[in-house]
């Protein structure tokens, strides 16, 4: 007699589901909602600047090859005496030697007019640039955009030119928000003062010319630093922000408070979560059970 023996049904596993719903769809729907928090937080400019505090600003920049020729490169300052920047050293502190050099571009700088800086700037350039190559930029203007994060006044030494008060400008540029640039400049824009506050969000913009890189020690030891020139700068108003009649959280607390929705309503999915039930006997399992009783081979009893 052939055994029958009825297939078990398969039944989805409690785990696999969520109030009917297919785990794998929970979980794709909650995939999407933090990589769209993500992309949200990515647009605004504290979190881009973050972001660069870790990986840099990777926006192209305009290079000045070293062996180009002269026609190639943006022109000086028709004012910039060249040879008289041949004593300057890099990676050094101020020397004596380059005070001619230092008043030499000072003057230079407050005598030049904003739409000759304009025309011979060649353009943003990043630190690691301005540090590889600083005499190919050295006596050229750089375009500078950022935050200035403190001013300083100086007093200069004795000089020709009757200078008797420099205001040493330090500012976060926005292509390299962990290299302070510094740029020394005679007069200030009205409302700025010497100090760590200032209009608005101390957002300028500057075309400067670039003297050297300097040597300055900081809290955490020793670094170099690009040393800029100009008669002063231009405040830029801030960009205007949104006004909401909520307050609104920032973007990381919002992707925070996501992760720990996703966290709890996975550890709930696997809490609440049942081994899954046993296969069960169909319903002529009872029938099974008396043909395999009937196969059973009796028992022979011996002959007397």
């Amino acid at each position: 007699m052939p055994l029958r023996f009825n297939q078990p049904r398969r039944s989805s596993s409690p785990r696999s589901r969520v109030a009917g719903v297919p785990l794998r769809l929970v979980s794709m729907v909650l995939a999407l909602a933090l990589v769209a928090l993500v992309m949200s937080s990515l647009e605004q400019s504290r979190t881009q600047e973050k972001l660069a505090l870790l990986f840099g600003d990777a926006r192209p920049v305009a290079e000045l090859p070293e062996e180009a020729e002269e026609a190639e490169r943006p022109a000086y300052l028709a004012a910039i005496d060249r040879e008289r920047l041949e004593v300057i050293e890099d990676n050094s502190p101020f020397g004596d030697e380059e005070q001619d050099a230092w008043f030499h571009v000072i003057e230079v700088a407050s005598d030049a007019t904003d739409e000759e800086l304009r025309a011979a700037s060649v353009g943003e350039v990043v630190f690691n640039q301005l540090v590889g190559q600083p005499r190919v930029y050295r006596g050229r203007v750089i375009s500078l955009t950022g935050n200035v994060r403190r001013i300083e006044s100086i007093k200069p030494a004795e000089n020709d030119l009757g200078i008797e008060q420099l205001n040493l400008v330090y500012i976060q540029p926005n292509r390299d928000v962990m290299r302070p640039f510094a740029i020394y400049c005679q007069d200030l824009p009205e409302g700025w003062s010497v100090g760590e506050e200032f209009p608005g969000d101390g957002r300028i913009e500057c075309d400067a010319v670039f003297f050297k890189i300097k040597v300055y020690d900081h809290a955490r030891g020793v670094d170099l630093m690009p040393v800029f020139v100009s008669r002063s700068f231009t405040p830029v108003d801030p960009p205007p922000r949104l006004v909401s009649s909520q307050p609104s959280m920032p973007a990381w607390q919002l992707v925070a408070c996501a992760a720990g929705v996703a966290a709890v309503l996975v550890a709930w999915i696997v809490w609440r979560g049942v081994e899954p039930p046993r296969p069960q006997l169909g319903p002529d399992a009872q029938t099974v059970a008396d043909e395999l009783h009937a196969l059973e081979t009796p028992e022979i009893d011996n002959p007397s």
